[in-house]
C-alpha cells in the first residue's frame, strides 16, 4: 500500500471515528438533558476531509447521515433516506471548492462562508425534496430542515473558517502527494 493510500485510509478512519463520537455525544446529550434539539457539528469532519482528500469528504458526509440515524430513537427507512441521501448535497461544496481552487479558498477566508453554506443549502433542499416525496409540503419541509440545522450551520461555518487559518489541519494532501512533498 502506498504512503498516499495509507494516509487516506488513516484520515478516513480517524474522521469517521470523530463523527461516531460526535454523534454519540449529541444523542446522549439529547437523551440526558431532554433539550428537544439535536446539536451536531459532525459535518465539520466532512468539510475538512473534503478539503484534504476531495470527493472522499462527500462519502463521509453520507456516512455521517447514516450514523446520525443509527443514534436516533424510532428511526425508519424514510429517516435514513432523508439523512443519508440528504447529506450527499455536500457535493455542491466540493464543486464550489474545485471551481475557485483549494489555494484560493485557503487564502481568502471570506470564501469559506459560501463553501460551507452552499453545501448546507443543498443538504436542506435535498432533505426537503425527499420529505416532499414522503407527503410533506416542499416549502414547509425545507424550512423545517433549515430551522433544525441553523445552529449547526452557524457552528460548522465558524469552525471551518477558523480551521482554514490553521496550517496543520486544512492541507491539500492530494496535491502534496502528487508533488511528492510528503
Amino acid at each position: 500500500m502506498s504512503d498516499k493510500n495509507r494516509a487516506l485510509l488513516f484520515d478516513s478512519i480517524f474522521f469517521l471515528g470523530l463523527v461516531i463520537f460526535s454523534e454519540w455525544i449529541g444523542a446522549k446529550a439529547l437523551k440526558d438533558f431532554y433539550s428537544g434539539y439535536y446539536f451536531s457539528i459532525s459535518l465539520l469532519a466532512s468539510f475538512i476531509l473534503m478539503y484534504r482528500w476531495g470527493i472522499v469528504g462527500v462519502l463521509l458526509s453520507v456516512a455521517t447521515g447514516i450514523i446520525s440515524v443509527l443514534f436516533m430513537n424510532h428511526a425508519d427507512l424514510g429517516t435514513l433516506l432523508i439523512y443519508g441521501l440528504g447529506n450527499a448535497g455536500i457535493i455542491s461544496s466540493y464543486f464550489f471548492m474545485m471551481k475557485i481552487t483549494k489555494q484560493k479558498l485557503k487564502s481568502e477566508t471570506g470564501l469559506t462562508i459560501p463553501y460551507v453554506l452552499v453545501g448546507y443549502l443543498s443538504i436542506v433542499i435535498i432533505r426537503g425534496v425527499i420529505m416532499a416525496f414522503m407527503g410533506e409540503d416542499l416549502l414547509s419541509a425545507c424550512f423545517l430542515v433549515l430551522s433544525n440545522e441553523m445552529l449547526n450551520i452557524i457552528a460548522v461555518t465558524l469552525f471551518t473558517t477558523l480551521l482554514m487559518k490553521q496550517k496543520s489541519i486544512m492541507i491539500d494532501l492530494i496535491t502534496l502527494y502528487q508533488n511528492q512533498e510528503v
